[in-house]
Order: C-alpha cells, then sequence, then structure tokens
C-alpha cells in the first residue's frame, strides 16, 4: 500500500516503454540496430547498454502504417510478444485521464 511519485523520465529509465516515450535519450540507453525485414515488417532492435536492465533484447517491427510488434526477450529468455492494432498517434486526451488519487492510507514516497 504505497505509492512513489517521481518525473516520467525518472520512472521510465531504460525500461522498454522509454523507446516508446520517444525520448532522445534511446541511444544512451540501448544500442539500435535495422535487422531488416521479417513477416512483411521492418526491424530495428534495441540491446540495453547495462547489464543491469531487465531485458536482453527489445525488437520493434514497423510497417507503412507504423508500430506493429513489439517483442521483448527478458534475462531468463522469456518472450513477451505484443501486437499493436487501431493506433491513434497524438490523440487528445484530457488531463484528467491522468490524475492519480492515492487510496487512503497509502504511504506516498516522492523521489526528488
Amino acid at each position: 500500500n504505497q505509492v512513489t511519485v517521481r518525473k516520467l523520465d525518472q520512472a521510465l529509465g531504460n525500461s522498454p516503454a522509454a523507446l516508446l516515450a520517444g525520448s532522445n535519450d534511446i541511444e544512451k540507453i540501448y544500442d539500435v540496430l535495422s535487422i531488416g525485414k521479417q513477416e512483411g515488417l521492418d526491424w530495428i532492435e534495441a540491446v540495453p547498454k547495462s547489464k543491469e536492465n531487465a531485458f536482453e533484447r527489445v525488437r520493434l517491427g514497423f510497417s507503412a502504417d507504423g508500430l506493429q510488434a513489439m517483442e521483448l526477450r527478458d534475462q531468463f529468455g522469456q518472450l513477451t510478444v505484443i501486437k499493436f492494432a487501431s493506433l491513434e498517434r497524438n490523440p487528445k486526451l484530457s488531463p484528467e485521464l491522468f490524475r492519480f488519487t492515492p487510496p487512503k492510507g497509502a504511504d506516498v514516497i516522492s523521489d526528488p
């Protein structure tokens, strides 16, 4: 029953979500290379520079319409495949959708 409050860039860190967030520092965190076309998609592979990352590699598959798939291989060799459909880029969203109120009794810890 604990909530940690931190800035988005600190929360994403070197997680695969950082690849999707559009950070300009991706090449500081990952070695990124094109691995060619497979199954009709153009793939890039991101390998973390730090061995402390939970993932061994992340692959992103793109079509002309944009991101279609994401494959995450963790340090235990397990593969997670995420397929994207009906993506809408930069939709207008109300800030209220992102407001979070911690439950009563939760410890709230703020990172500087």
